[in-house]
């Protein structure tokens, strides 16, 4: 039995899109799910102190294996020169908000020496002055 030409070309096209959906789907998944976490510990401020906070973010990147240095989660006040060159976590508690705000990238390899570099950037903000509007 012999395939045509379009159904040869269909299952090329299947193929591509299930590699590619198997090398980029993961770095995705995994941004999605720190995000999930970086909101939900913003929201949660109000009732965690900041270590708890650090602690938190520090197991889920250990969890997600996101290249964060845990180091690189810190507070505003404790900010580093250098941050911005490396991935961070950086953490603000003001008197009537609490924001977090990451970034790093991830380099996804396929096809011998070919990559990408996906850039992530999740953010997450929560007003604590109990105003709600």
């Amino acid at each position: 039995m012999h395939l045509k030409t379009g159904t040869w070309i269909i299952l090329i096209i299947l193929a591509l899109a299930a590699f590619a959906g198997l090398k980029f789907a993961p770095p995705f998944i995994r941004n999605m799910q720190f995000d999930y976490l970086l909101n939900n510990e913003a929201g949660d401020a109000v009732k965690l102190t900041n270590d708890e906070i650090i602690r938190d973010i520090t197991a889920k990147i250990e969890e997600l294996n996101l290249p964060i240095d845990p180091s690189n989660v810190v507070l505003v006040e404790q900010k580093k020169n250098d941050l911005e060159d490396n991935p961070y976590v950086l953490l603000e508690r003001g008197k009537d908000y609490f924001s977090i705000k990451s970034e790093y990238q991830v380099t996804v390899h396929f096809v011998g020496k070919y990559e990408l570099v996906l850039n992530f950037s999740p953010e997450a903000y929560a007003d604590l002055s109990g105003d709600k509007q």
